[in-house]
């Protein structure tokens, strides 16, 4: 986790030297405001076995491919998915 971090700022670095800053302005907000929304969403449920007490299996990726789903559209672009094996 701390090579990944490293990493990370090192990318960031490079980029900062190169200027390239420009490229997150050609993003709308809409997609910046959903990337940090998953973001978002992505970090409170990896904690959410922390606060609850239990252990979440884990799925290999053959396990993932196998899982069956069922998508409900709610309004416009906006869905409910439902996961089942």
């Amino acid at each position: 986790m701390v090579l990944l971090s490293a990493m990370v700022g090192l990318v960031h670095l490079i980029m900062a030297c190169l200027r390239v800053d420009f490229i997150v302005s050609l993003l709308s907000d809409p997609v910046l405001a959903g990337f940090t929304s998953a973001a978002a969403l992505l970090i409170a449920l990896s904690q959410l076995k922390h606060v609850v007490g239990f252990e979440v299996p884990r799925a290999s990726a053959a396990e993932v491919r196998s899982y069956s789903y069922t998508c409900i559209g709610i309004y416009k672009y906006t869905y409910i998915c439902i996961i089942y094996k």
